[in-house]
C-alpha cells in the first residue's frame, strides 16, 4: 500500500501542470516545422502554431496535416516527434530521450526541402538537443560529404544487409572485328 501511495503522489507530482507542458511542447513543434521547411509554417504565422486537446498540430484552427504537399508531411511527422523529446527535456518530462528517425526524406522532397533538411542537421537546433537522434535515410555521396563537413556524424555501414545504390554502367561496347 505503501508503494502504491508514493506512486500515485508522484503522477500527481508530475501531471500537476499541463498547460506549461503543453505550451513547451507547442512552442518547440513551432521551431522544428519552420526548421523543416514546413511550406505553411512561416516566421510571421509561428505563434499561430498549436496542440488542440488531442494534442493535434494546428495552425490557425486548421489542422496542419492538411496544409501543404504530400512532403510536409514527413516533415510534420519528424517535426513532431523531435518536439516530444525536445518539449519534454525543457519540462523534466518522462520521454526516454532517444528519437529514431526512419527514412525523413521518403516523400521524395524536392530540392530544395532537401537541403534544408541537411541544413538543419548542421545547426546548433540539431546539434544541441539534450537527446539522442538517429536517423536512417538514403543520402547521396555528395549530401554525406556535406553533412561531414558540417560536423554531423554520419555512418555508412557496410554489409550484405544494407541497400546500397549503383549507378548504373553503360552498356558494354560492341566492337567489330574485321577480317582482313
Amino acid at each position: 500500500w505503501v508503494n502504491e501511495a508514493k506512486g500515485a503522489t508522484l503522477a500527481t507530482r508530475l501531471s500537476s501542470d499541463f498547460s506549461s507542458k503543453k505550451s513547451a511542447f507547442s512552442q518547440a513543434l513551432a521551431n522544428y516545422l519552420l526548421a523543416f521547411g514546413h511550406s505553411a509554417v512561416s516566421s510571421g504565422n509561428l505563434a499561430a502554431v498549436s496542440l488542440n486537446e488531442q494534442y493535434t498540430p494546428m495552425l490557425n484552427q486548421k489542422r496542419l496535416r492538411s496544409l501543404g504537399s504530400a512532403s510536409d508531411q514527413s516533415r510534420l511527422i519528424a517535426a513532431y516527434t523531435l518536439a516530444l523529446a525536445d518539449a519534454s527535456s525543457k519540462v523534466s518530462g518522462l520521454h526516454p530521450g532517444l528519437v529514431i528517425l526512419d527514412e525523413p526524406l521518403q516523400q521524395n522532397p524536392d530540392p530544395k526541402h532537401r537541403e534544408l533538411f541537411l541544413s538543419f542537421l548542421s545547426k546548433e537546433l540539431a546539434k544541441k538537443v539534450p537527446f539522442q537522434v538517429v536517423i536512417f535515410t538514403s543520402l547521396r555521396q555528395a549530401e554525406i560529404a556535406q553533412l561531414r563537413r558540417g560536423g554531423v556524424s554520419v555512418a555508412t555501414p557496410d554489409g550484405a544487409k544494407f541497400l546500397k545504390f549503383e549507378p548504373p554502367q553503360p552498356p558494354p561496347q560492341a566492337t567489330a572485328k574485321v577480317a582482313s
